[in-house]
């Protein structure tokens, strides 16, 4: 499901207190939702921004309206690359409160990765 997302819009970001970030994805005919428990690493031209800082969540707020232009997962990490040289990894091998890191909401289905 997550390789499905090349070609596909952000179509929004937004935060939660300082708990979790929401994406959203849109493509001609579909939406998915995903909410990421854990704050993912984000690359910028090959460079890390550091998280917590304000270049970090600026850059997370401007992910609205790219491409998806890969995306791959894993059992231990989800990696989306955006058009313009950016991409998140999203650890899934961290330890959480619940024991979840990402929730994904579609069409047909739901999925809890811990």
């Amino acid at each position: 499901m997550i390789a499905d997302l090349k070609g596909w819009r952000v179509t929004s970001v937004d935060f939660t207190l300082n708990d979790y970030m929401g994406m959203a994805f849109e493509n001609r005919s579909a939406r998915i939702a995903m909410s990421i428990l854990v704050w993912p690493s984000l690359t910028k031209r090959g460079e890390s921004i550091a998280i917590g800082t304000d270049e970090y969540r600026a850059t997370l707020s401007r992910l609205g309206g790219l491409l998806v232009e890969r995306a791959r997962g894993s059992e231990d990490v989800i990696e989306i690359a955006f058009q313009g040289d950016l991409s998140i990894r999203i650890p899934l091998d961290t330890d959480t409160p619940s024991g979840e890191h990402i929730i994904i909401t579609g069409p047909d289905h739901l999925k809890i990765v811990g």
